[in-house]
């Protein structure tokens, strides 16, 4: 477990360097000298691939979570374009387009160049009005032969497609007329990588007129010669209806036609239908395979899958150490969810020792990307002091970036943090907006707690229609059954169903037989139903199992007066304002009122 552990500090040193926000800058370029270029075999595609792929990164193993899959830092040691691009405040330099659209690391030619673009083009610094290939510095020597020739279009063409659907990766304006020209031009020629960008062009409405049938037409011709990515991007259109008429089993059809050819976007996105049985037939077992055919090809997202999928025994023996490399090498590749993830189990030392510098290190990392759930864990670590001086004021902070980012349990713990801290247990409108925002993510608390409020009106309108809805959606995520069982009691009792009632607090008792507040809410449907003595009984229990509690006092002191025993009503009233329940107060009044203005029998004597 120990050289796991260190293994996986090793690897998150590197991590990150790059994934950490940093100052950092290029300070040159790095070309493809002539050495570079001497080496390579132009006569034998197989060597010239291998070469290129031992130049410049390229894996080809089957290991799904290869610990070297690191962005690598070029060899005259400039900064890689993630860093390089986030010293100046863009955004991810190289995302997905179309989607999951993307080079995938394999045996060819134009994969290589550009891992090479990816290292160098970011790093440039543009003289006055460039020529569109000295954008990139590249050694003329490349043109020199057909074969170069192309291997220069395919990096030029890469560079331009960056720049264009992204940013501009040496930060400078981007030419969209040079980019789009130069893509319509290799498109026109039957370039196939071109012809994608043109159809992502035409998708778009970027540089050209917008028309999304021809777009998929484009994308279409390009399936059809057997393009994995093409095939992969038509499925995409046929599932979602764009530019076409939605057509879910032909876009089945082209997605398992990519998976099978072997494309990860599409592999893993059938993974995913098949465990949750989308349009696809539902199996475990198949939805794992196809993850790990991903995950091999090094595509982030099935690694961090495959890892949860170690880590819990999905369908894969149970892996503690596979766990964390799948992880590592997911976050690795920039997947921020696994950065997260993988910080949890860190944190936790139960699949490897705890290591809560690099937990915090991952954190940090995934935060400043944004994911709300790191936030969530800096909110954790901060208030509870795990590896950082305590900080409740920044732990808050923490805690309401990461509901405002969305996630639900920190909306729920920021509705529930607001009625301890600010409103003194009033549910007012900030509290209500946090748990119907976490309960529209079916977070269970979160339905429970707005079945409460539509209960009893806090905050929103009493509406016990809404309430039922509510508490009957937490019953079915597993919220605890006597708590809602319980819940559900109010709404019956309030609705004047009183035998629905009974059934539901008979059943949170039968549940939990020794707990008070069930013994209390059983005696509010007794009395409802007029049955005092039973009544009196049930609060008398409540009152033995929490004798602290003073609305039990006052419950039964109400009953007591319902049932004209006012000595034992005035005590059990005097009991509840003794512990702080200022609305015994006018009971009491009203029963010392009531009592002196009784009546006095014709044989009481004076």
């Amino acid at each position: 477990m120990q050289s796991a552990t260190y293994a996986v500090r090793f690897t998150l040193f590197f991590l990150l360097l790059i994934f950490l926000p940093t100052e950092a800058s290029a300070t040159g370029t790095k070309t493809p000298g002539s050495k570079d270029l001497d080496n390579l075999d132009l006569g034998d595609p197989e060597k010239q691939s291998q070469h290129l792929m031992q130049l410049y990164g390229v894996s080809t193993g089957a290991q799904p979570c290869e610990k070297q899959k690191l962005p690598r830092k070029s060899l005259k040691g400039q900064h890689t374009l993630e860093q390089v691009s986030r010293s100046k405040g863009l955004k991810e330099p190289f995302p997905n387009d179309f989607g999951e659209w993307k080079n995938q690391a394999g045996v060819n030619d134009s994969v290589a160049w550009y891992r090479f673009a990816r290292e160098n083009a970011g790093s440039l610094k543009s003289t006055s009005s460039p020529a569109p290939g000295e954008r990139i510095v590249i050694s003329a020597a490349i043109a020199q032969d057909s074969m170069r020739t192309a291997l220069y279009n395919n990096l030029l063409l890469q560079h331009y497609a960056s720049s264009i659907f992204n940013a501009n990766p040496d930060g400078g304006p981007v030419d969209t007329v040079a980019a789009v020209s130069w893509i319509q031009y290799l498109a026109a020629s039957g370039h196939t990588e071109a012809e994608l960008y043109h159809a992502n062009l035409l998708m778009y409405g970027i540089g050209v007129q917008r028309d999304t049938v021809r777009a998929v037409e484009q994308i279409t011709a390009v399936a059809r010669k057997g393009v994995p990515k093409a095939q992969w991007a038509l499925a995409a259109c046929y599932l979602n209806g764009t530019g076409i008429k939605q057509d879910s089993e032909k876009g089945r059809y082209w997605r398992r036609l990519a998976a099978e050819n072997g494309w990860a976007a599409a592999q893993h996105s059938l993974g995913i239908a098949i465990v949750n049985g989308f349009n696809e037939e539902q199996s475990d077992s198949a939805a794992v395979q196809w993850l790990l055919k991903a995950a091999e090809q090094g595509y982030s997202a099935s690694q961090h899958m495959i890892g949860l999928a170690y880590l819990e025994g999905f369908e894969v023996q149970a892996d503690g150490e596979k766990a964390v490399e799948c992880l590592t090498a997911a976050a690795a590749g920039g997947y921020v969810r696994a950065m997260t993830r993988l910080g949890e189990v860190l944190l936790a030392g139960r699949v490897v020792d705890r290591d809560t510098e690099t937990a915090l290190a991952l954190f940090h990392a995934a935060a400043a990307r944004d994911d709300s759930r790191a936030k969530y864990m800096l909110f954790v670590v901060h208030m509870e002091g795990k590896g950082v001086p305590m900080d409740t004021v920044l732990a808050e902070q923490y805690l309401r970036e990461a509901a405002e980012g969305g996630l639900a349990v920190a909306q729920y713990l920021t509705a529930r943090r607001h009625i301890r801290h600010v409103s003194n247990g009033v549910y007012d409108s900030t509290v209500v907006y946090w748990l119907r925002s976490a309960a529209e993510q079916n977070h269970p608390l979160a339905l429970q707690n707005m079945g409460y409020v539509h209960t009893f009106g806090y905050g929103v309108e009493k509406d016990l229609e809404k309430a039922e809805s509510y508490l009957y959606q937490a019953l079915e995520k597993g919220v605890d059954e006597a708590m809602v069982r319980n819940s559900l009691t109010y709404v019956y009792l309030y609705s004047e169903q009183n035998d629905k009632a009974m059934e539901q607090i008979s059943t949170a008792l039968s549940l939990r037989p020794d707990y008070a507040s069930y013994h209390d809410t059983h005696g509010d449907v007794l009395r409802a139903m007029n049955r005092l003595e039973e009544a009196i009984a049930a609060y008398s229990r409540a009152i033995e199992l929490d004798p602290e509690r003073e609305y039990y006092y006052y419950n039964r002191g109400k009953t007591y007066a319902m049932a004209g025993e006012y000595e034992a009503a005035e005590r059990d009233f005097r009991i509840a304002l003794e512990k702080g329940y200022t609305e015994a107060e006018a009971e009491l009044d009203r029963l010392i009122a009531e009592v002196e203005t009784e009546p006095v029998s014709a044989d009481t004597e004076p």
